[in-house]
């Protein structure tokens, strides 16, 4: 790559490549510096599966209330997200339709199943990385 010339390094001294003005980028800095999140795309993308999962339930919910598939399709989505630890309960939609980041964040690592000195190893990982508290680590032992 070329040296810049001094009216370009003027410019992009001014220029911030890492937030953008319509993003408010207040709340992705929070939940990747609290769940400590390796690269800054897992925001992004945990974020477009939340968006994803709130425009299918309101596609569900635009259905009629006895129809099949939508009992189905609303079994299965909350079967799928419960299984992954991002909502605590089967009751409704309406869990799904107010799904954030922190919900996906806050969800245990699917590599959980491996055997039983992994997981311990994974645990003490995760502890250190602030993911598991220390009560839970404690009862590992």
């Amino acid at each position: 790559m070329r040296k810049l010339k001094f009216h370009e390094q003027k410019l992009l001294k001014r220029t911030n490549f890492l937030e953008y003005k319509r993003e408010g980028g207040h709340r992705e800095a929070l939940i990747t510096q609290r769940y400590g999140l390796v690269e800054r795309d897992d925001y992004k993308k945990y974020n477009g599966i939340c968006l994803m999962v709130q425009k299918l339930v309101n596609i569900i919910k635009q259905m009629d209330l006895r129809d099949p598939f939508r009992i189905e399709m609303t079994d299965m989505l909350l079967d799928k997200l419960y299984n992954m630890g991002v909502i605590s309960t089967k009751e409704s939609l309406i869990k799904c339709e107010k799904l954030s980041v922190s919900a996906f964040c806050r969800s245990p690592p699917p590599s959980l199943s491996l055997l039983p000195r992994v997981f311990v190893f994974l645990c003490r990982m995760l502890h250190s990385i602030g993911h598991l508290t220390s009560v839970q680590v404690f009862f590992l032992d």
